[in-house]
């Protein structure tokens, strides 16, 4: 999944209004294609709190998993998006790469539902092209 779009002056922009202590789910305007937009942001928040910038373990990810499943209830707990994160998912696991020496590179992959990843994909393609 692609990075969320830095358009500061959209309105549906998920960092409109937020400090970085706020969670996006907390935000009054999560709703609709704007949920999507602080789903994105809190998202990554917990992908770096639990995964970031060191070696991962399968616990790790295990807990890293756990802190996403309950991002995603939290979501579907505030009706944020029904038609987005009703029965979305998103997975976590290592996957290994092989660099040009043969060695492996292992990293952590994340599989999205269908559904949620273009919804996502969508919403930031307007926001790139300033339809938002």
């Amino acid at each position: 999944m692609a990075a969320m779009n830095d358009m500061p002056n959209s309105p549906n922009h998920a960092d409109s209004a937020l400090t970085d202590a706020e969670w996006g789910y907390l935000h009054p305007n999560c709703r609709g294609e704007a949920a999507l937009a602080f789903f994105t942001r809190d998202l990554a928040r917990t992908i770096e709190q639990h995964l970031g910038s060191r070696s991962v373990t399968h616990d790790d990810v295990a807990q890293a998993q756990t802190a996403i499943d309950a991002l995603l209830a939290k979501y579907v707990e505030i009706e944020a998006a029904p038609y987005a994160f009703e029965e979305a998912s998103i997975r976590l696991r290592i996957a290994v790469d092989r660099a040009p020496d043969g060695s492996e590179m292992p990293y952590v992959a994340l599989e999205t539902s269908e559904r949620l990843e273009s919804m996502i994909l969508d919403m930031q393609e307007r926001a790139r092209l300033g339809l938002n």
